[in-house]
């Protein structure tokens, strides 16, 4: 990756800081970052809240997360990122959040199903991860990335989410969907019981929920608002 290219992704990591702010998935915590294509380092804000992160906040950490380049003091919970990472080749992008209806079904260690079309790219659940605290090991870290699996989306009990996606695009999009997910299933139970898509449902919806101009709509629909 040239200059050039590494700075444009800088300016997108910073982009999607500020539209996971501005849809309310992110607060004053939360934390974003990219893996750097074909290296095993990443791009992540220093401490810093994620609406306020510009690029001269980056750092660029390797999997160990140490500081390769970048002045500051990385998230306590790097590991988080590190492992995921190191776990998925195909991750390109991670995201940490506290969204506030997310956090209600956290406080309940309870996953959150298929019940919409956009939802589904959640199918058949979202993993839990059920320890309590914060990430701030190694250790605790290869804990989350196995309970994530080959899923896109954990809740984790008390805490929040962990969202990926193979760019920063569909990783973004799929933070929002997850609160989405949330708000809906929390609003359908008010008047009843959610009908979760079965396997076969789910399959008749992938052709165009997980397509990527799908991602790319929803995206730039989410960057418009940030005008407004």
């Amino acid at each position: 990756m040239n200059l050039e290219q590494l700075n444009d992704l800088k300016r997108l990591l910073v982009t999607a800081c500020r539209v996971l702010d501005n849809q309310g998935v992110t607060d004053a915590f939360g934390h974003v970052s990219v893996r750097i294509p074909a290296t095993d380092t990443f791009l992540i804000p220093a401490f810093t809240n994620p609406g306020l992160a510009r690029e001269s906040d980056l750092l660029t950490l390797d999997f160990d997360g140490k500081i390769v380049e970048g002045m500051g003091v990385p998230n306590r919970e790097v590991y988080i990122y590190c492992e995921c990472c190191r776990r998925r080749p195909d991750v390109g992008r991670v995201c940490h959040a506290h969204s506030p209806m997310v956090k209600v079904f956290a406080s309940l260690g309870e996953p959150l199903r298929p019940i919409e079309n956009s939802a589904s790219i959640f199918a058949p659940e979202t993993p839990v991860y059920q320890r309590v605290g914060l990430i701030v090991s190694a250790e605790l870290g290869r804990e989350v990335a196995e309970s994530l699996g080959e899923a896109r989306a954990l809740i984790m009990r008390g805490h929040g989410s962990t969202v990926v996606g193979p760019n920063i695009q569909q990783a973004t999009v799929s933070a929002i969907y997850l609160e989405e997910t949330a708000m809906l299933t929390y609003r359908a139970r008010c008047l009843g019981t959610p009908i979760c898509f079965p396997d076969d449902e789910v399959a008749r919806l992938s052709d165009y929920i997980t397509a990527e101009n799908s991602f790319n709509r929803a995206w730039q629909y989410y960057l418009g608002r940030l005008g407004n």
